[in-house]
């Protein structure tokens, strides 16, 4: 029989393990979940990433300080946007970018989704990137990098992969160019994934993703000073 002792155990136990489970949905980089990757191997690069595209008037200017510098990034973007702009999506194909999955209508209530809706809208959007650029996208990242087991029953018979970040900014809060450039180069070391926001998805339709546009330039001056190349992350 459980004594008072006993049962206090137990009952910590389980709330270790709920908080655990919390975690690993919750937190990006979070592998219990499934394996994510957050860094890659490099003593001279780092991955710039951008989510929610394509929205023209945000990605078009990144392209166009990207491409002053010769960096490439990789862009997950939204099955919804890319369809709205395709023709922008093969222009990002064409330079040299690597176009990810990031769902096709980022919903905030995915996490309490079935499988079958995550195989709809990972493989509905898998399959329009696909036909723009003649390859199906082998990198996925969940909506804002909450992760469920659902979901990465999906991700997995795509055989795709989950990507998370090691430096990241809140671009997507209303903060200032001057504070994404500090929070995005203070720490950052070669290997590490930036995640930075190109579009808007959904629930931030009206938002805008100015200040990230103004940051960028002074974000890659920063890394070329430390000699870093700037890559993406097609042969993760």
């Amino acid at each position: 029989m459980l004594n008072w002792t006993d049962t206090v155990g137990l009952g910590a136990i389980g709330y270790a393990a709920a908080l655990g489970s919390v975690a690993g949905v919750l937190y990006h980089n979070s592998p219990v979940v499934a394996p994510v990757a957050s860094r890659f191997a490099s003593n001279d690069s780092v991955a710039l990433t951008f989510d929610d595209g394509p929205t023209p008037q945000f990605t078009i200017p990144i392209l166009k300080s990207l491409e002053s510098v010769g960096a490439k990034a990789t862009f997950f973007c939204i099955g919804e946007n890319i369809s709205a702009h395709r023709s922008l999506v093969k222009d990002m194909v064409s330079a040299g970018h690597c176009i990810a999955n990031h769902t096709w209508h980022h919903d905030h209530a995915g996490i309490v989704r079935s499988k079958r809706y995550w195989s709809w809208e990972l493989r509905r959007t898998s399959d329009l990137i696909a036909d723009i650029s003649g390859q199906s996208p082998r990198l996925f990242r969940a909506p804002m990098g909450f992760k469920i087991w659902n979901q990465a029953a999906a991700v997995r018979d795509l055989e795709m992969k989950y990507v998370g970040w090691r430096a990241w900014a809140w671009d997507t809060t209303g903060t200032n160019a001057a504070n994404i450039y500090r929070r995005i180069t203070k720490r950052l070391a070669p290997g590490d994934i930036i995640l930075l926001h190109d579009g808007l998805e959904y629930a931030r339709r009206h938002a805008s993703q100015i200040e990230t546009v103004t940051a960028l330039p002074n974000i890659l001056e920063d890394i070329q000073r430390r000699g870093w190349r700037m890559v993406s992350l097609a042969n993760l």
